[in-house]
C-alpha cells in the first residue's frame, strides 16, 4: 500500500505544479503580450519560489495552453510566443 499512496501523491505534486506553471505562464503573458520563449522560460524559472521546473515541463505547458488556445505562437517565428486570451 506504501508504494501506492507514494505514487498518488507523487501524481499530485506532478498536477500541482503544472497548474503553477500555469498560472504564472499566463499571468506574464498577459502582461507582456509577446515574448520569446527563452526569455519566457528564464521568467517563469525566476518567478517559480517553490520549485524549479525543468525545460520540459514549461515546454510542456506552454504546449498546453497554445493547445487551449490561451497562447499561439508567431506565424513567422516559433520561437516568439503571443497571448491571446
Amino acid at each position: 500500500m506504501p508504494i501506492l499512496e507514494a505514487a498518488v501523491k507523487r501524481e499530485k505534486v506532478t498536477q500541482d505544479r503544472s497548474h503553477a506553471v500555469d498560472a504564472a505562464l499566463v499571468r506574464v503573458m498577459k502582461a507582456r503580450k509577446k515574448m520569446n520563449y527563452n526569455d519566457l522560460r528564464l521568467e517563469i524559472v525566476t518567478l517559480m519560489r517553490t520549485f524549479k521546473p525543468d525545460d520540459a515541463l514549461i515546454k510542456k505547458r506552454v504546449s498546453s495552453l497554445i493547445e487551449r488556445d490561451y497562447l499561439e505562437t508567431d506565424k513567422d517565428d516559433e520561437n516568439l510566443i503571443i497571448y491571446k486570451a
